[in-house]
């Protein structure tokens, strides 16, 4: 399986760059009791109420306090972000940014009458995989080399591990993966069907800041 530049394991593309250092960075503060955890979680009451706009954005940096479990799902993200802004999205960092951004945005709408109001990386995590598993479908993953398992199915290998594990961000995961299917449909598949006109377009501001474009 490639996953891009094999020239050094650290030449990733901007956003995926810069997610790792935000993402690592407070994963040392919270380890290193500079921040409390709960400053990660979203709380709708505290950003309508007491204006923590910040709260839109710290949920989805924050993996954990540094742990197997926390790099894991850090490593699982950035890897498949890295391939897939690498590849699918090369020269269109604008959209993919964009996309990120659509699924905390739903994601966060999912959440609003859960009971749980913890941090919203682990639905990254499942918008990344079913993503590069939706572009690559026919690719082959090679694990431990002995499964060797095509691109499609990556997405539900994926869910079953942490169905088997019990693990608490498999909600989220889901979550992540759905709306990942929802803006493929909507950017992907529609166009194809409407005549080429795009349901969701990738503000100018963004891609003013890359001075990228899509075609």
């Amino acid at each position: 399986m490639d996953f891009g530049n094999k020239k050094t394991f650290l030449a990733f593309p901007p956003i995926t760059n810069t997610y790792l250092i935000l993402s690592l960075s407070c994963s040392i503060l919270v380890t290193s009791k500079i921040l409390k955890s709960e400053f990660f979680n979203i709380h709708y009451r505290l950003i309508v109420y007491y204006h923590q706009v910040y709260r839109f954005i710290s949920p989805t940096i924050f993996f954990g306090k540094l742990g197997f479990k926390s790099c894991m799902m850090l490593y699982m993200f950035i890897r498949f972000s890295k391939t897939l802004e690498a590849s699918h999205f090369e020269f269109r960092q604008a959209d993919y940014l964009y996309s990120l951004i659509i699924t905390n945005v739903l994601t966060a709408l999912f959440k609003l009458h859960a009971r749980s109001k913890k941090n919203l990386s682990a639905s990254l995590v499942g918008f990344s995989i079913f993503m590069w598993g939706r572009k690559n479908s026919q690719k082959l993953l090679h694990l431990v080399g002995l499964i060797h398992l095509k691109g499609k199915y990556v997405t539900f290998l994926f869910f079953g591990i942490s169905f088997f594990f019990k693990q608490r961000t498999l909600k989220l995961e889901i979550m992540g993966a759905a709306c990942a299917a929802i803006f493929d449909f909507l950017t992907e598949r529609c166009p194809r069907i409407n005549g080429g006109q795009d349901l969701i377009r990738t503000p100018k501001v963004f891609r003013l800041f890359f001075k990228t474009s899509k075609i």
